[in-house]
């Protein structure tokens, strides 16, 4: 069989990807039906030497707060000296945000050369399928594309984002120098479960034997089957409340102070990310800092605090205007959008709060929006463009018509704009520079309307 031709332009390596399987962009089916599974992905690098097998991996999983620590432990080792491989899941803007080395996205050219470089081992297992469900996805290509960029790259420590889950996620063929679960909430019920103890299940998959597993979950029954995994497994406990501990937390819109405090060590800090939720989670990251000192190689403790500070993660409670406050936030669970809330009572104080939500279909649609219509002076619905995951404006609509019926005496105004562009610029033109608009609900909406809020 003749070789294939390589692709030469960006735009016909992302139509390759984009062309696979992906459930980033269409709606995920119920666990009975998912098609995950690690065999072929095991297969898929296997035919690229097993680059994974090279690295030294920091595995970081759970519900919320994993995006923003893998990001400050990426700045962290770029700090102390370690140069990161930081892979994350989905991007805001652009795909090369998943393949950071050093904190910089990889490059077009990185990019179409990784692509091409996958494309080749996963046609080979193609041509053992006729089934579309049983070849390579977007996601597992992406991931294979990861290792194969940061073997490469000869980085020192690479931080792996979990996609899903954990157990069955494509990231799961790792052998990891320090696993870390952040939190357990509800989120993607369909495939993972119906109770946080089960969650909690599949997000323990990712605990290896004899490698240590640091967690901030503190739902009791989560917690619970995280530390039971751990002891068969042999794997150290490292937790929050138990061996590390968070205090002293004081937010302000310009960051977060707070103190950890650990058997070794105790370490004041001032965050650049904003809320509560983040001095949990630079916890996390410093005991999974510690660890990897304990178990890896040492590292400069104090260069690795400061880069930690400093680190700052997109769409994150992230404050991008001023005069209306404009807050950017990718909350897609109950629990996020009532950290969100609390964080913007506390740093902005608006004379009105409008939000503008849109949420992916399969997402706990209404104790988000309930929270919404709670704390808000003005919701306006809207749809990202992913019209296969988006959830209908008009469901929407539906239950803010509900919500309002059962609480008459709270006076809010619901505004309906399908077009999410459109309901940006209304929001901007109509708010005070007093007010605060914060745009919520899905990493898809923030990254449709970053480009006009910039």
């Amino acid at each position: 069989m003749s070789q294939l031709a390589e692709f030469q332009s960006r735009t016909e390596a992302l139509a390759y990807l984009y062309g696979r399987l992906n459930y980033e962009s269409r709606p995920p089916v119920p666990s009975a039906r998912t098609p995950f599974k690690l065999r072929r992905m095991r297969q898929l690098l296997e035919l690229l030497g097993d680059p994974h097998h090279d690295l030294d991996i920091v595995h970081v999983g759970g519900s919320k707060g994993k995006g923003s620590v893998a990001t400050m432990l990426a700045a962290a080792f770029d700090a102390a000296g370690l140069r990161s491989g930081l892979y994350t899941s989905p991007h805001l803007k652009q795909i090369e945000e998943r393949f950071a080395v050093g904190g910089r996205p990889c490059s077009a050219q990185e990019l179409v050369a990784l692509v091409n470089t996958v494309r080749s081992a996963a046609e080979q297992l193609d041509r053992q399928t006729d089934d579309e469900h049983d070849r390579s996805t977007f996601f597992e290509l992406t991931t294979a594309m990861a290792f194969v960029h940061f073997r490469a790259k000869n980085v020192r420590a690479v931080i792996l984002e979990v996609g899903l889950g954990g157990r069955l996620d494509s990231t799961n063929v790792c052998r990891p120098r320090v696993s870390v679960i952040t939190s357990i909430s509800r989120d993607h019920v369909q495939q993972l479960g119906e109770t946080t103890a089960e969650i909690a299940r599949e997000k323990a998959g990712i605990i290896k034997p004899g490698v240590p597993a640091v967690t901030g979950v503190t739902d009791p029954d989560a917690r619970h089957v995280l530390r039971e995994k751990a002891r068969a497994a042999g794997a150290a406990w490292v937790a929050i409340d138990e061996q590390f501990h968070v205090d002293a937390v004081q937010v302000r819109a310009t960051g977060t102070r707070c103190r950890y405090r650990s058997e070794d060590r105790t370490q004041p800090l001032e965050l650049a990310m904003v809320g509560a939720h983040q001095a949990r989670n630079a916890a996390v990251a410093l005991a999974t800092l510690e660890q990897w000192s304990r178990n890896v190689e040492p590292i400069d403790w104090n260069r690795a605090v400061r880069g930690l500070e400093q680190a700052r993660n997109r769409a994150r409670i992230e404050v991008v205007r001023q005069q209306p406050c404009v807050i950017l936030d990718a909350a897609h669970n109950p629990a996020s959008i009532e950290a969100l809330l609390e964080t913007v009572n506390q740093i902005a104080r608006p004379r009105r709060k409008i939000v503008l939500f849109a949420t992916a279909a399969d997402k706990e649609i209404e104790p988000m929006l309930d929270a919404l219509l709670r704390d808000a002076d003005q919701v306006v619905l809207t749809e990202f463009r992913q019209p296969a995951r988006a959830c209908p404006v008009a469901r929407l609509e539906s239950h803010a018509a509900d919500w309002r019926r059962k609480h008459p005496d709270r006076a809010i105004s619901v505004v309906v704009e399908p077009d999410a562009a459109e309901a940006w610029r209304r929001a901007r033109d109509h708010a005070a520079p007093d007010d605060a608009i914060i745009i919520t609900g899905s990493f898809f909406l923030a990254g449709q309307l970053a480009d006009l809020i910039d």
